[in-house]
């Protein structure tokens, strides 16, 4: 922990990285909380600080380039169960609540699949979950319910377009 700001300063940064290197593999950073034997693992929280007089504070998780190899893969994987009764770890993605008068606009999500400069861009796959004994998962794609003065939000499907093909 850095040591807190007077009225009108800013706390200290902080930062975890490993060394670099001009010819080799530089080295990695692990964060993570302790393993359990008879009880719940530890939590780890990763988290901006919150303002009370301006913006929140941001956060980027982003991997390496490549510059003669791929570019680092990234994987968000929630935790398994392996308790014969047990459920798997869900995995939630939401956009930040907008608050306030007229302007208080919900926060956005956007996925892209990667640009391809020389070959097809990156693909997108939304699957939902094998059920090996049962049924697989289901997949709902839904524009929510209007407020009282509006209308739910337009759903659009529609592929690119082509300067020269199909």
């Amino acid at each position: 922990k850095s040591a807190n700001a007077g009225t009108a300063g800013v706390s200290g940064d902080m930062t975890f990285a490993s060394g670099t290197t001009s010819d080799g593999v530089s080295g990695s950073v692990t964060l993570g909380s302790g393993n359990s034997g008879g009880g719940n693992s530890g939590a780890l929280s990763l988290s901006s600080g919150v303002s009370t007089g301006g913006a929140g504070g941001a956060m980027l998780l982003k991997v390496g380039d490549g510059n003669t190899a791929n570019g680092g893969s990234m994987t968000l994987t929630a935790g398994k169960s392996t308790d014969a009764s047990g459920i798997g770890g869900s995995l939630t993605i939401t956009a930040g609540e907008g608050a306030g008068g007229t302007a208080g606009e919900g926060g956005a999500i956007s996925i892209a699949g990667g640009v391809g400069a020389k070959k097809a861009g990156g693909a997108i796959t939304i699957t939902s979950g094998v059920g090996t004994a049962t049924s697989s998962g289901a997949v709902t794609v839904k524009s929510a319910n209007a407020g009282t003065a509006g209308v739910s939000g337009d759903m659009t499907f529609a592929s690119g377009s082509t300067s020269d093909g199909v």
